[in-house]
Protein backbone atom coordinates (compact mmCIF):
# COMPACT_ATOMS: atom_id res chain seq x y z
CA UNK A 1 0.00 0.00 0.00
CA UNK A 2 2.96 2.40 0.62
CA UNK A 3 4.11 1.35 -2.84
CA UNK A 4 0.64 2.67 -4.25
CA UNK A 5 0.83 6.23 -2.14
CA UNK A 6 4.16 6.95 -3.34
CA UNK A 7 3.61 6.34 -6.62
CA UNK A 8 0.63 8.38 -6.44
CA UNK A 9 2.42 11.46 -4.83
CA UNK A 10 5.45 11.02 -6.92
CA UNK A 11 2.42 10.96 -10.61
CA UNK A 12 0.77 13.96 -8.48
CA UNK A 13 3.82 16.32 -8.18
CA UNK A 14 4.96 15.58 -11.34
CA UNK A 15 1.57 16.54 -13.20
CA UNK A 16 1.07 19.54 -10.62
CA UNK A 17 4.62 21.12 -11.56
CA UNK A 18 5.10 20.20 -15.12
CA UNK A 19 3.78 23.55 -16.65
CA UNK A 20 5.37 25.55 -13.89
CA UNK A 21 9.40 26.93 -15.05
CA UNK A 22 12.02 27.01 -11.98
CA UNK A 23 10.26 23.85 -9.99
CA UNK A 24 13.15 21.64 -10.49
CA UNK A 25 14.31 22.33 -7.05
CA UNK A 26 11.07 21.69 -5.19
CA UNK A 27 10.21 18.47 -7.13
CA UNK A 28 13.56 16.96 -6.37
CA UNK A 29 13.58 17.73 -3.01
CA UNK A 30 10.04 16.02 -2.84
CA UNK A 31 11.02 13.32 -4.60
CA UNK A 32 14.46 12.71 -2.64
CA UNK A 33 12.26 12.96 0.45
CA UNK A 34 9.50 10.94 -0.79
CA UNK A 35 11.81 7.85 -1.55
CA UNK A 36 13.60 8.03 1.62
CA UNK A 37 10.00 7.54 3.15
CA UNK A 38 9.01 5.06 1.24
CA UNK A 39 12.13 3.17 1.71
CA UNK A 40 12.39 3.47 5.85
CA UNK A 41 8.17 2.59 5.31
CA UNK A 42 9.11 -0.66 3.86
CA UNK A 43 11.89 -1.27 6.45
CA UNK A 44 14.36 -2.04 4.83
CA UNK A 45 17.96 -2.73 6.32
CA UNK A 46 20.05 0.72 7.09
CA UNK A 47 22.35 -0.40 4.55
CA UNK A 48 20.28 0.23 1.58
CA UNK A 49 18.36 3.37 3.48
CA UNK A 50 22.03 4.81 4.19
CA UNK A 51 22.94 3.93 0.26
CA UNK A 52 20.11 5.57 -1.28
CA UNK A 53 19.89 9.05 1.09
CA UNK A 54 23.83 9.19 -0.24
CA UNK A 55 22.80 8.96 -4.07
CA UNK A 56 20.00 11.10 -3.43
CA UNK A 57 22.02 13.78 -1.72
CA UNK A 58 24.52 13.51 -4.09
CA UNK A 59 22.06 14.60 -7.19
CA UNK A 60 20.65 17.32 -4.98
CA UNK A 61 24.04 18.52 -4.58
CA UNK A 62 25.14 18.38 -8.12
CA UNK A 63 21.81 19.74 -9.11
CA UNK A 64 21.78 22.80 -6.44
CA UNK A 65 25.11 23.81 -5.44
CA UNK A 66 27.08 26.00 -8.39
CA UNK A 67 30.36 24.81 -7.40
CA UNK A 68 28.79 20.56 -8.19
CA UNK A 69 27.86 21.23 -11.11
CA UNK A 70 30.36 23.72 -12.52
CA UNK A 71 32.76 20.95 -11.52
CA UNK A 72 30.93 17.31 -12.92
CA UNK A 73 28.64 18.95 -15.53
CA UNK A 74 30.10 21.28 -17.26
CA UNK A 75 33.00 19.23 -18.62
CA UNK A 76 29.98 17.09 -19.91
CA UNK A 77 28.47 19.68 -21.44
CA UNK A 78 31.54 21.46 -22.91
CA UNK A 79 32.93 18.17 -24.63
CA UNK A 80 29.28 17.66 -26.49
CA UNK A 81 30.11 21.55 -27.65
CA UNK A 82 33.03 20.93 -28.86
CA UNK A 83 31.95 17.90 -30.79
CA UNK A 84 28.87 20.36 -32.19
CA UNK A 85 30.81 23.03 -33.32
CA UNK A 86 30.27 24.53 -36.96
CA UNK A 87 33.35 25.44 -39.26
CA UNK A 88 33.52 29.31 -39.81
CA UNK A 89 34.73 31.08 -43.31
CA UNK A 90 38.24 32.03 -43.57
CA UNK A 91 36.94 36.02 -43.09
CA UNK A 92 35.09 35.31 -40.32
CA UNK A 93 38.30 33.27 -38.62
CA UNK A 94 40.69 36.69 -39.64
CA UNK A 95 37.98 38.41 -37.31
CA UNK A 96 38.13 36.35 -34.56
CA UNK A 97 41.68 36.20 -34.45
CA UNK A 98 42.27 39.85 -35.13
CA UNK A 99 40.96 40.93 -31.26
CA UNK A 100 41.90 44.53 -31.58
CA UNK A 101 40.05 47.79 -32.78
CA UNK A 102 42.73 48.62 -35.05
CA UNK A 103 41.82 51.85 -37.18
CA UNK A 104 38.54 51.76 -36.08
CA UNK A 105 39.28 53.38 -32.61
CA UNK A 106 41.84 55.41 -34.12
CA UNK A 107 38.60 56.55 -36.46
CA UNK A 108 35.85 57.30 -33.79
CA UNK A 109 38.29 59.03 -31.30
CA UNK A 110 39.53 61.25 -34.31
CA UNK A 111 43.26 60.42 -33.71
CA UNK A 112 44.30 59.17 -36.70
CA UNK A 113 47.73 58.41 -37.28
CA UNK A 114 48.33 57.82 -40.91
CA UNK A 115 51.63 56.24 -41.33
CA UNK A 116 50.02 53.51 -39.60
CA UNK A 117 47.55 53.14 -41.17
CA UNK A 118 48.94 53.26 -44.73
CA UNK A 119 51.36 50.20 -43.74
CA UNK A 120 48.13 47.84 -43.06
CA UNK A 121 48.40 45.33 -45.23
CA UNK A 122 45.62 44.79 -47.54
CA UNK A 123 44.47 41.40 -49.70
CA UNK A 124 42.91 42.26 -52.98
CA UNK A 125 38.90 41.43 -52.81
CA UNK A 126 38.14 38.03 -54.10
CA UNK A 127 36.27 37.62 -57.69
CA UNK A 128 33.16 36.52 -55.52
CA UNK A 129 33.12 40.00 -53.28
CA UNK A 130 34.28 42.23 -56.70
CA UNK A 131 31.25 40.42 -58.44
CA UNK A 132 29.08 41.69 -55.14
CA UNK A 133 30.26 44.81 -55.75
CA UNK A 134 30.00 45.55 -58.82
CA UNK A 135 26.27 43.68 -59.67
CA UNK A 136 24.61 43.13 -56.18
CA UNK A 137 25.32 47.11 -54.31
CA UNK A 138 24.24 48.78 -57.65
CA UNK A 139 20.88 46.87 -57.96
CA UNK A 140 20.65 47.47 -54.09
CA UNK A 141 21.39 51.37 -54.76
CA UNK A 142 18.64 51.29 -57.65
CA UNK A 143 16.13 49.93 -55.13
CA UNK A 144 16.38 52.73 -53.00
CA UNK A 145 16.44 55.45 -55.18
CA UNK A 146 13.26 53.47 -57.02
CA UNK A 147 11.36 54.58 -53.32
CA UNK A 148 12.96 58.13 -53.10
CA UNK A 149 15.45 56.83 -50.33
CA UNK A 150 18.65 58.38 -51.25
CA UNK A 151 19.37 60.34 -48.31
Amino acid sequence: MLVIYYVALVIGITVLFARVERSLPFFVIVFSVATLYLIIGLELSQIIIWVVGSILLLINLILFVPFFRLLLIKPIVSRFVNTAKLNISETEKVAMECGDTHWEKQLFTNQLYWNELLNVETKPLSAIEQDFLHKKVPQLCDTFNQFGLTD
